[in-house]
């Protein structure tokens, strides 16, 4: 059944950040989407999603036009949370940090702009 980690409409600038506690220990695939803009014309604007310090995938687009807000192309991956186990063997999932940033210095995100990331 899917399941949306967060949808978030962020006031300030990217990147922003959350603390996960995974419901799953086997794979699974995560969907990243959203918007952003940009003030030059003919550059690729998008975020990237990162999770405990490795980006693991991307949503963005190529962006002819500037100053309008571009649907992003979402980016879907699949995704195995970390497993450890506790001294008696039992499987213990453990939260995780999600940074959402910039996928460059030409990407802007406003009170106009959202981003979602939701497990498929």
């Amino acid at each position: 059944m899917p399941e949306i980690i967060f949808s978030r409409t962020q006031k300030a600038p990217l990147p922003f950040t959350t603390t996960y506690t995974p419901s799953v220990d086997s794979e699974i695939v995560l969907m990243l989407c959203g918007s952003a803009w940009t003030g030059k014309p003919h550059c690729k604007i998008g975020v990237i999603l990162e999770i405990d310090g490795k980006d693991v995938c991307t949503a963005e687009i190529w962006s002819n036009g500037p100053n309008t807000h571009r649907l992003l192309m979402p980016g879907i991956v699949p995704y195995q949370f970390s497993i450890k186990h506790n001294a008696d063997d039992y499987a213990v999932i453990e939260p995780v940090n999600i940074t959402v940033k910039a996928l460059n210095g030409d990407t802007n995100f406003d009170q106009n702009d959202y981003i979602s990331l939701s497990i498929l």
